[in-house]
């Protein structure tokens, strides 16, 4: 509870802040700070301690499934609905893709402890972020005017990500044992990632219903707070998951829009007040919504 709370209060902190002029540049900073130093050292310091089995198959297929799945769904919705291309290629966007680094491994050790972290790394990076590289540059080529798909720009940016680097580098050295003072340094900068990331999640969010957009918002919302862990959890069930392996998967599906996501959306003119939208309230829903799933999983997925 102590952990939700700290989560809770940082956002809250950030929202504040929004009003400071100071902090008007300040999520970019803290962004960077999360994604060149603090997700970096939770990596190195937690990816070890992961317990290789069978299951962790399925951390890697269940999100590439349900972005299928659910990409499906906006298309059938959006030619069923008659939304314009904007919109589809908005919830392309939006849809799929969960927030579940920043917000995710903060809400995942508040609710699962620290024994899901590794998971939730190998999720975040085998998933979200593979699909940061592949998927989203593709839907921005089809739908925003781009040109062609490069995989030159996929491949450079997934050797130049961080979070990418340090999980290569924890793996050519998975052996090695830290000196005392090295592994120390390394808990006190990952420990750093909940309440930056928070605070600059708080900065940036958006509670503005997006108008004339009531239709395409309920619907990412719905599919993505309610119908991607529900899919989720028939997915765990087919592929045998159990335990926190299997905790971990279901309360990552249930994450709200990935930011990146909306900032990838938002600057190819792809309904940015949908985007911002669903990031906000996204979030803003996951204090419920995810505590609820995380009593499922612990009673469902023992």
């Amino acid at each position: 509870m102590e952990n939700l709370t700290l989560v809770a209060l940082c956002i809250l902190i950030g929202l504040a802040l929004q009003r400071v002029h100071a902090f008007r540049t300040a999520p970019q900073v803290l962004n960077a700070w999360v994604i060149w130093v603090a997700l970096p050292a939770v990596i190195v310091h937690y990816l070890p301690q992961i317990q290789f089995s069978r299951e962790l198959i399925g951390l890697v297929v269940v999100p590439w499934v349900l972005l299928g799945l659910t990409a499906a769904l906006v298309l059938a919705a959006g030619r069923l609905l008659g939304w314009s291309r904007n919109t589809v290629g908005a919830l392309l966007m939006l849809v799929p893709l969960g927030n579940t680094s920043f917000l995710g491994i903060p809400m995942l050790q508040a609710l699962l402890g620290e024994a899901s972290i590794p998971y939730a790394l190998v999720y975040d990076q085998a998933g979200s972020f593979l699909a940061v590289v592949l998927y989203l540059p593709f839907i921005a080529a089809l739908y925003a005017g781009e040109g062609h798909f490069s995989w030159r720009r996929v491949v450079h940016k997934m050797v130049t990500f961080p979070p990418m680097i340090a999980a290569l580098f924890t793996l050519a050295t998975w052996r090695f044992e830290w000196p005392l003072w090295l592994e120390t340094n390394l808990i006190r900068l990952a420990d750093t990632l909940v309440p930056v990331a928070m605070v600059a999640v708080g900065l940036q969010l958006r509670l503005r219903l997006p108008e004339g957009l009531g239709g395409p918002f309920a619907f990412g919302m719905a599919v993505k707070m309610g119908l991607m862990p529900l899919l989720a959890w028939g997915l765990i069930r087919l592929l045998e998951m159990q335990g926190v392996v299997a905790q971990t998967t279901l309360l990552e599906a249930a994450m709200p829009t990935m930011i990146t996501a909306a900032v990838v959306a938002t600057s190819h003119q792809l309904q940015p007040r949908l985007a911002a939208a669903m990031v906000g309230w996204g979030v803003l829903a996951a204090f419920v919504t995810l505590p609820a799933w995380a009593q499922v999983a612990r009673y469902l997925l023992p």
